[in-house]
């Protein structure tokens, strides 16, 4: 008697982990992939999660939802340098750019918005995107692409998320 071969599919579960350089003021939920503001201390306006690795070829976007606005809304997705200020939105600081939902800014290395867009609102998908051959940095929101900006010189790209209190 011939033994027959079971061709069995195999289900492997995986579970995201969110590996960060700085997260400051934020609490992540590895199990559900939410980021949020959680800092006791006042004086702690806005938490940040900068991500551990830059952007890569292989791995070149990041995005979040917005599950709760919070009051003001400022909520913020971009690119920095590996350290990053504290309590400073991306796009604020030089070698650094940011789409924010607040106003629709998109900031690159200013206080001041180069270009305003609609502002976001709770649900809405925020994302960036490094195109490596293009040498360009695009913004989404909900799949939309809202802004792209062209890279002069190679970068490294550390995503970073801020948001306020009472938003996630």
């Amino acid at each position: 008697m011939m033994e027959e071969e079971v061709d069995e599919e195999m289900s492997l579960e995986t579970t995201p982990e969110y590996h960060t350089c700085i997260c400051r003021g934020a609490t992540v939920w590895h199990d559900t992939g939410i980021v949020a503001y959680t800092s006791p201390i006042a004086s702690t306006p806005v938490a940040q999660f900068v991500s551990a690795q830059p952007l890569t070829p292989e791995c070149n976007s990041f995005s979040f939802e917005i599950i709760n606005f919070g009051k003001s809304g400022y909520i913020a997705i971009g690119v920095c340098p590996r350290r990053y200020a504290p309590n400073r939105q991306p796009g604020w600081d030089p070698s650094s750019v940011g789409y924010h939902a607040d106003d629709g800014g998109i900031y690159i290395g200013s206080g001041w918005a180069n270009k305003r867009l609609e502002k976001c609102k709770k649900g809405d998908i925020m994302k960036v995107q490094l195109d490596f051959q293009k040498m360009t940095l695009s913004f989404w929101r909900n799949g939309n692409q809202v802004s792209s900006i062209f890279k002069k010189s190679k970068v490294t790209a550390f995503c970073l998320r801020q948001a306020a209190r009472g938003q996630n």
